[in-house]
């Protein structure tokens, strides 16, 4: 009678668990789209390709030509080529890319101005499909000298729309304002009127006759006339 039970219960544990039929195997083309989608994403820790749609359907043989956007996430739109009896054909489709990536994650509350660094970030995989249209920092590098824009809730995936470059140049403060030509070279402290980045264009003010002129900031401390 033992020996009939430990059968049946077996029996059941290996039908529970049937292996997978060849319709719930990956199509090529979902494969084509998941290696097309890692290529986009070598760092993820998963990658997922769902709800594939074509306007016709093609052979299991048709080549996949091109995904948009790139890198790939969220919906996703591909072309697919063929030849048929020595035509060639093509059709377009549409599929759903979800990927699980190691992303910037504050440890703490950020105030605007304070330091985006190891202290207050952390890399933590996520799915980050819902994160696209704002965009993702997945290495410690692209936060490199950056300061929080605004305030950054603790434990939110960290956007680029919520950080930015310090001023090299604070509103206020004195600088060097340089003029060079080919006859001459004349440098001038004048007043920041505004806040500026290396590129950037701001205002400074003579302060003895109270100018006002445009400059370009071109180092810590320096604007020039170009």
């Amino acid at each position: 009678m033992k020996r009939v039970i430990v059968s049946f219960f077996l029996g059941s544990f290996l039908c529970a668990a049937p292996a997978p039929t060849k319709s719930q195997m990956p199509s090529q083309l979902e494969k084509a789209l998941h290696e097309s989608a890692r290529r986009d994403w070598p760092q993820a820790t998963r990658i997922e390709v769902t709800q594939i749609n074509t306007r016709i359907k093609a052979p299991e043989k048709a080549a996949l030509m091109s995904m948009q956007p790139r890198p790939a996430l969220g919906a996703v739109s591909f072309e697919l080529a063929w030849e048929e009896k020595g035509e060639p054909k093509h059709t377009f489709g549409t599929a759903i890319v979800k990927v699980e990536e190691p992303v910037a994650i504050t440890t703490k509350n950020v105030n605007p101005g304070e330091a985006l660094d190891e202290e207050v970030i952390r890399f933590e995989s996520r799915e980050v499909s819902r994160f696209s249209k704002n965009g993702i920092f997945t290495q410690p590098s692209e936060l490199e000298n950056k300061i929080a824009r605004t305030f950054i809730r603790s434990g939110s995936i960290v956007s680029p729309t919520q950080v930015e470059t310090p001023s090299e140049i604070k509103r206020g403060e004195m600088v060097d304002l340089l003029f060079e030509n080919r006859q001459l070279s004349i440098t001038a402290r004048m007043k920041a009127l505004d806040n500026g980045r290396t590129g950037q264009w701001i205002r400074v003010e003579n302060q003895n006759n109270k100018r006002v002129v445009r400059a370009k900031v071109i180092d810590q401390g320096r604007v020039a006339l170009k």
